[in-house]
């Protein structure tokens, strides 16, 4: 799994696209606000101090909102290593000609880096907005800069501690 998990995060891209904003009876989940839909793009590095420490880093896009969104994951030289979809009932994994799906995504990223991520407060924090997020402490004070904002993000507790530094292409 260490091995998926450092082929697909070498690399980070996302797309998604957003949703109409029509709800059916069937779907009492309320859709998002449409202006915290956006799409970024940068390098992200993840590193997840667990048993077997993981480090993971690479290119990204990401597009949607922490219920309804794409993530695409790229090599070096430019080639798709991974997608990553979600919705408020599934998420989606694409990577080594395989497809894994789970009931949420949070296991799905629990898979892939070995803990939880605080995916509505990161959608915020990348829009430099200081959403607090239980057991995290953000930095977002270069979020402004116009050349290559960057985030820090640290988790100490619950362990396993987890560092995420996100910098942003304008």
């Amino acid at each position: 799994m260490s091995t998926l998990i450092a082929s697909i995060l070498i690399a980070g891209c996302a797309t998604n696209t957003p949703t109409t904003g029509q709800n059916n009876h069937q779907n009492p989940i309320t859709e998002p606000d449409i202006s915290k839909i956006f799409y970024k793009q940068g390098r992200l590095s993840i590193k997840v101090e667990s048993e077997t420490p993981q480090s993971l880093s690479g290119a990204f896009e990401i597009k949607g909102t922490a219920v309804r969104g794409e993530l695409s994951v790229f090599s070096p030289i430019g080639s798709t290593v991974a997608q990553v979809a979600w919705t408020p009932t599934d998420a989606t994994l694409i990577a080594n000609n395989e497809t894994k799906r789970f009931a949420h995504i949070d296991s799905l990223m629990q898979e892939l880096t070995g803990t939880v991520l605080p995916l509505s407060a990161l959608f915020d924090w990348l829009i430099a907005v200081p959403t607090p997020a239980e057991g995290w402490q953000v930095d977002l004070s270069q979020m402004q800069q116009a050349e290559r904002p960057r985030l820090f993000a640290k988790r100490t507790t619950p362990l396993p501690a987890v560092e995420l530094r996100v910098v942003l292409e304008p």
